[in-house]
């Protein structure tokens, strides 16, 4: 699935169950707006999706924004594609 961030620029987010941010270094408001959009999506389609996160500059505003209640956080892609199993073994 890709989903068109807004209709004045062609970036685009691919969700395809894990969203890897560890090496993103910054992320503005815009960027979690991005981050939230492309999570609602994947989820309205039955996707279940996990956000590998380990930089500060990432990790930090998610945490106090508690957005880490609907975006779940993992420290490496093998923990999130544990995660990402079991979500599929529960459904």
């Amino acid at each position: 699935m890709t989903r068109t961030v807004a209709p004045t620029t062609s970036a685009t987010v691919a969700v395809t169950g894990d969203l890897d941010l560890a090496e993103v270094a910054f992320c503005s408001s815009g960027g979690l707006s991005v981050l939230l959009d492309a999570i609602t999506e994947a989820h309205a389609r039955g996707i279940p999706c996990a956000v590998i996160a380990t930089q500060r500059a990432v990790v930090r505003p998610i945490r106090l924004l508690h957005l880490d209640r609907v975006l779940p956080l993992h420290s490496d892609r093998a923990d999130a594609e544990a995660w990402l199993s079991l979500v599929a073994r529960l459904r």
